[in-house]
């Protein structure tokens, strides 16, 4: 996961600076957020002189998806003490939390701090450097595809099986097809003919049985 980390940290804490904010604040950006995303539409929100309300609702927006992490984490075993409620969330990711589904329940939260530590570390050193090398890094021409390569670690994993295998392969194969399409719909459009086209495939081949 640190490889995918240390590109998007580079990219955020360069943009941080090339769109007018301090070096400081890009320094203390990542601890605050611990949220590429976030910080990124904050960045570009900022930068425009936006009201501060509607930069708080579309950093607000950005993160609706950690009400479902935090619903289903209340499912697991908790540790007495306020540590591991408090310490744990903080350091939910995508990619920590994907991976501690694989670990035994009552492990997870314990997983997530320690997979969470050294991403948090790595994630605001490379913030920090890119902040610092802002203007001389080239420029990331396709910074909407970050996060996935930052995830693709996480969805690779997942590729286990034939139908899964193919669903990956055409998903890709269609992405690359249609990447011009308006709005970004590309890649959703891809993942899902992607799964229809191997769900029909799969129909298919047991009709014929």
């Amino acid at each position: 996961m640190l490889p995918g980390t240390v590109l998007f940290g580079l990219a955020t804490g360069a943009a941080t600076v090339s769109a007018g904010l301090s070096q400081a604040v890009a320094f203390v950006m990542p601890a605050g957020f611990y949220a590429g995303v976030a910080q990124l539409s904050y960045v570009q929100l900022a930068a425009t002189a936006a009201p501060f309300a509607s930069i708080l609702l579309t950093v607000a927006a950005t993160q609706l998806r950690y009400l479902i992490y935090a619903g289903i984490a209340s499912t697991w075993p908790r540790p007495e003490g306020l540590f591991f409620r408090l310490v744990p969330a903080y350091f939910i990711t995508e990619t920590s939390f994907a991976l501690s589904l694989a670990e035994r329940p009552e492990s997870r939260l314990r997983f997530i701090i320690g997979a969470g530590a050294p991403l948090w570390v790595v994630w605001s050193a490379a913030c920090i450097i890119g902040a610092l090398l802002a203007g001389q890094l080239p420029p990331v021409k396709h910074a909407h595809a970050v996060p996935a390569i930052v995830l693709a670690p996480i969805l690779a994993r997942q590729l286990q099986g034939r139908a899964r295998l193919l669903a990956g392969l055409a998903a890709v194969a269609l992405g690359l097809a249609l990447v011009s399409l308006p709005l970004r719909l590309g890649p959703l459009l891809a993942a899902l003919l992607a799964v229809a086209s191997v769900l029909t495939a799969m129909r298919f081949r047991r009709a014929g049985r």
